[in-house]
């Protein structure tokens, strides 16, 4: 996607200070307290949409290095 789009340049976005499983595990736990109190039912429709998210956005990638 970077070499259709960006010229291969990398975007500021994805550069972070840190080590990034560190960071990652930061982010794992803040989005378990998040849903900590979450219904089951809460949780199931969560997951559903990320799936769709995860998916159109697999969908979009493919369009955009076709």
């Amino acid at each position: 996607v970077s070499k259709k789009l960006l010229e291969e340049r990398e975007l500021e976005f994805y550069k972070w200070e840190g080590d990034s499983e560190e960071l990652l595990r930061g982010v794992r736990q803040n989005l378990n307290a998040l849903g900590e109190h979450w219904s089951r039912d809460e949780k199931n429709k969560c997951l559903r949409e990320a799936t769709k998210a995860f998916r159109f956005l697999g969908q979009i990638v493919r369009l955009i290095i076709l």
